[in-house]
C-alpha cells in the first residue's frame, strides 16, 4: 500500500568567514516524516492499517462499512499509546495548517462518521478534505502527526491521501510535509549569509588593488 516513504530534515550547513567558523545549522531534533501513498479510494467493506513510523507494526486502523442501511467509518489505534484526536462529536476534522499536539483530547477509538438511510452524522462527511490528528509512541515517547482523508455525504466512499508526523516529538500543523527551522536556526542562517557576503565583498576590493 506505501508507494513511498521519505524523512524530510533542514539541512545544517556550515562556513568559514574571514577565519570566524560559523556554524548554521536547523534544528537536528525536528524532522517531518512524510509517507505518500496510492490514493486509496473504499467503497464500503474494507479495513486499512497505517504504519507511520515504517516498522513492521500497524499503528492505526480505519474501518469502513455498511449494515442495515447504515454506512460508516471508524478509526482505531492499534499500537502502544496510539490515539485518534476527538471533539465530542466524533473524531476531529482538521484544517489545513491546524495544530496537533498535547492540548486536545485523544481517544484510541472514535468515529469519522456515519449515515442512516443517506443522512450524515459526525465531522467528515461531506466535509471535503480535512486531516486526522494522531498520536502515537516510538520507543515510549509521544509522536504527533495526520492523515488525510475525504468522506462522502452519504459515507458510501471514503478517499485516503497520506501521513506524516513529527518525529520530535513536538506538535505538527495538519498537512505539513516539511520541517521549518526554529526561528534561532533562521537567525543564524540570515547571520551566516551577511558574513559570506561581507567576505565576497572583501575578495573583490583586494583583487581591485
Amino acid at each position: 500500500m506505501i508507494t513511498k516513504i521519505k524523512e524530510i530534515n533542514s539541512q545544517g550547513l556550515t562556513t568559514l568567514a574571514g577565519g570566524l567558523g560559523l556554524a548554521l545549522a536547523s534544528s537536528a531534533q525536528a524532522a517531518i516524516v512524510y509517507t505518500d501513498i496510492n490514493d486509496i479510494v473504499s467503497t464500503i467493506n474494507d479495513n486499512y492499517f497505517f504504519d507511520f513510523d515504517n516498522d513492521l507494526t500497524d499503528d492505526f486502523k480505519i474501518t469502513h462499512s455498511s449494515s442495515g442501511g447504515y454506512a460508516y467509518a471508524t478509526m482505531s489505534g492499534i499500537s502502544a499509546g496510539a490515539q485518534i484526536k476527538t471533539d465530542g462529536n466524533g473524531v476531529t476534522a482538521f484544517n489545513a495548517g491546524d495544530v496537533i499536539g498535547a492540548g486536545s483530547t485523544a481517544n484510541f477509538y472514535d468515529s469519522l462518521g456515519w449515515s442512516y438511510d443517506g443522512t450524515p452524522y459526525n465531522n467528515f462527511p461531506g466535509a471535503g478534505d480535512k486531516f486526522v490528528g494522531v498520536e502515537f509512541e516510538i520507543a515510549g515517547d509521544v509522536k504527533y502527526g495526520w492523515l488525510g482523508l475525504n468522506l462522502s455525504l452519504d459515507v458510501g466512499t471514503l478517499t485516503i491521501y497520506d501521513f506524516a508526523y513529527e518525529d520530535s516529538g513536538s506538535s505538527i500543523a495538519a498537512g505539513d510535509k516539511v520541517s521549518v527551522p526554529e526561528p534561532s536556526s533562521m537567525a543564524l542562517m540570515a547571520t551566516g549569509a551577511l558574513a559570506i557576503a561581507a567576505l565576497r565583498r572583501r575578495k573583490r576590493k583586494q583583487l581591485l588593488n
